[in-house]
């Protein structure tokens, strides 16, 4: 087996000889090509990039009266959460009653943690004259008294009952309910009761309350295409819900924002060319110029950064799987930027790259793709490696 940290070496002399060129006498005039209006917005401390689109597809769904799910999808760091949060805290007016919740960084192993999360408790009323302090238990939904949250813990009362009689509640007093959970697949290992798995429990609520009952909106977040991609399919959610991609940056917003932050032309085109609308990686790049820092040399970084991910998932857990059909899909994404999933690889291997956030699943196109446009060369640079390594006739 080639031992992988010696790989980067192999390409030493074909590097040198194909070094980034200079662009700085280039002159593309790239902002008389772009004739989309994009907003930069600040928002928390940071640029938030327009997306008017995406925004008004929410609000204009928001607007109907509740019939499916809408589940918000999309590669990782494309930035849905930070859109949830701009419509939330921005756009939503008062004639909704939001319950939102981001499940990403806690502990959730089981029912108790569970509850825990989602009933807080907090301090309603205290009187001088009592002993002890009256309190009510919140969760992101709903506020309920300490008696009922006992009875939780104890599973005397099942908590979808308690939720919808809370969103019945909320609708009686004239505003619209809308739930609001990022990262649920957090809950998907842990169980109810014995043969009820939380998760799915959820979903039926969430079908309930939308196509049966139309009493709320439900909008769900997930950064893991896997899970989505399981749930979609065992759950035949397809019926009942709608799937809404958020994807990376589109060009014009690129543009608007890197000119923002004092690019010039022949730089926003190279960057444009080698990182797409990757957000998280634009920034990164934002920083080492502020920083003095050479913009070739960041962007090649990021692009062997991902090459090392590829080469150890590749010759860790891969190359003992059909490495044949897995090297297959990867020529066919560095010649089309994606690749029709039909079955051609196991699922095992599906999972493992979307778990190393290295492919993205979409749902409603039925394809694979890289979770960001810099892969594209990660991988083409990695088959460029093993056709110098290997004389199987595939490379």
């Amino acid at each position: 087996m080639t031992n992988i940290n010696n790989l980067g070496n192999i390409l030493n002399k074909e590097n040198k000889e194909n070094e980034t060129p200079d662009f700085s006498n280039v002159t593309y005039h790239i902002m008389e090509q772009v004739d989309q209006v994009v907003s930069l917005e600040k928002f928390r401390d940071s640029v938030f990039v327009n997306r008017e689109e995406e925004r008004r597809y929410i609000l204009d769904h928001l607007s109907f009266v509740p019939h499916e799910i809408l589940f918000i999808y999309g590669p990782k760091s494309s930035g849905k959460t930070t859109m949830m949060d701009f419509i939330y805290e921005n756009e939503m007016d008062d004639i909704y009653e939001t319950r939102k919740i981001n499940l990403r960084g806690l502990l959730l192993s089981n029912y108790e943690s569970f509850i825990n999360i989602f009933f807080k408790d907090v301090l309603i009323k205290i009187k001088s004259d009592e002993v002890e302090e009256k309190r009510a238990y919140k969760i992101p939904f709903f506020q309920l008294d300490i008696k009922i949250k006992k009875k939780l813990e104890q599973k005397e009362l099942d908590p979808f009952e308690i939720m919808e009689y809370e969103l019945m509640k909320i609708k009686q007093s004239g505003k619209k309910p809308v739930i609001i959970i990022d990262e649920i697949q957090k809950l998907s290992d842990i169980y109810f009761e014995k043969e009820r798995k939380l998760i799915n429990e959820f979903f039926n609520f969430f079908i309930r309350i939308t196509k049966e009952l139309h009493l709320a909106h439900v909008i769900i977040l997930s950064s893991d295409s896997y899970f989505l991609h399981s749930l979609w399919d065992e759950a035949n959610l397809s019926a009942t819900s709608e799937a809404y991609k958020i994807n990376h940056l589109g060009y014009a917003e690129v543009v608007t924002w890197l000119h923002s932050k004092k690019f010039n032309d022949s730089e926003i085109e190279y960057i444009w060319n080698n990182i797409g609308g990757a957000s998280h990686q634009i920034t990164r790049i934002i920083h080492a110029k502020e920083s003095g820092r050479s913009i070739e040399k960041k962007v090649n970084f990021i692009i062997d950064s991902f090459l090392g991910d590829i080469r150890k998932t590749y010759y860790q857990k891969i190359i003992d799987h059909d490495k044949a059909s897995f090297l297959s899909v990867l020529k066919e994404m560095s010649e089309n930027g994606s690749a029709q999933y039909c079955g051609q690889i196991s699922i095992e291997i599906l999972e493992i790259m979307m778990h190393q956030d290295l492919w993205f699943y979409d749902l409603n196109m039925n394809f694979i793709e890289p979770n960001s446009p810099v892969i594209i060369f990660s991988i083409k640079k990695f088959l460029e490696e093993l056709s110098l390594l290997s004389k199987d006739p595939l490379i």
